[in-house]
């Protein structure tokens, strides 16, 4: 921002000043919801792949019992995880300030 004291005044300064510090606020606002929603999809194309491989492993024969409760495991675990993704992240933030 250039500011020209010459021919501006003192309430049109503090005008422009405020302008451009809102105009700030929102870009950096505008800037974090951009960036969470592209880690949040991220995170939950890692999770379907994650949920989806451990129950195709599961639903296959010859599974050793000791192969198929860590199958289990993590399949449990990715299902938590989802159910968590799935859940506004404003919700998300309210419950865990």
């Amino acid at each position: 921002m250039q500011i020209n004291f010459a021919v501006s005044g003192a309430a049109r300064l503090i005008r422009e000043i405020r302008a451009a510090l809102n105009r700030r606020d929102r870009e950096q606002t505008l800037a974090r919801r951009a960036a969470t929603a592209a880690i949040e999809t991220e995170l939950k194309t890692t999770v379907a792949g994650l949920l989806l491989h451990s129950q195709l492993a599961l639903s296959g024969s010859g599974v050793p019992a000791a192969v198929a409760d860590r199958l289990r495991t993590v399949a449990d675990l990715a299902g938590s995880l989802r159910q968590q993704l799935s859940v506004p992240s404003e919700t998300r933030r309210e419950t865990h300030a």
